[in-house]
Order: C-alpha cells, then structure tokens, then sequence
C-alpha cells in the first residue's frame, strides 16, 4: 500500500515540489487550484475524474481499487490527496 508522507508541512524546505492528487480534478477545479498563492509549488494530479465520482451507479470498491492502483503505481512521493469540491457541470 502507498505510503503517504505525513507531517510535511514541518518536514518540507520552502522550494521542493509538493505531489496532490485530486478527487475529481477537472479543467475548471485546476485553474482554481494554479490559482492558489505558492501555486508553483504544487504539483496537481488527477486521481479519479468527475465523471466516475457523479455519473449514474457509483461502484464504491471499484473505484477505491482504481485509486489504490494508480497511488500504487506513482513512483514520487504523495503529499496529499485532497477532493476537487463543486461541479462543471
């Protein structure tokens, strides 16, 4: 299983790279998120789309082990997993 870095805040120099994925991430919640203050600093990644998080039957399990597997599979360091709230619908 991924180990996520926990306590980075304080473990952090002010100019290494920060890995977020995002529940959710779409072209809109992005350029909120490259909006943020600092936002260079942030590398955003997507880690399930809007579109397996809303449409239809949602296949709980199945997504969990889509998002382990793709968790799993990054070779960086995982700052953060955070959820893309609204909608561009």
């Amino acid at each position: 299983m991924t180990q996520v870095a926990e306590g980075t805040r304080s473990t952090m120099s002010g100019d290494e790279q920060v890995t977020i994925f995002v529940l959710g991430l779409d072209d809109k919640n992005q350029a909120i998120l490259e909006d943020l203050p600092d936002a260079g600093r942030y590398q955003f990644r997507p880690l399930l789309s809007q579109l397996h998080l809303q449409d239809g039957e949602i296949p709980i399990a199945e997504l969990l082990d889509e998002a382990q597997q793709k968790l799993d599979c990054f070779e960086g360091r995982i700052d953060a997993i955070v959820a893309a709230t609204g909608t561009s619908r």
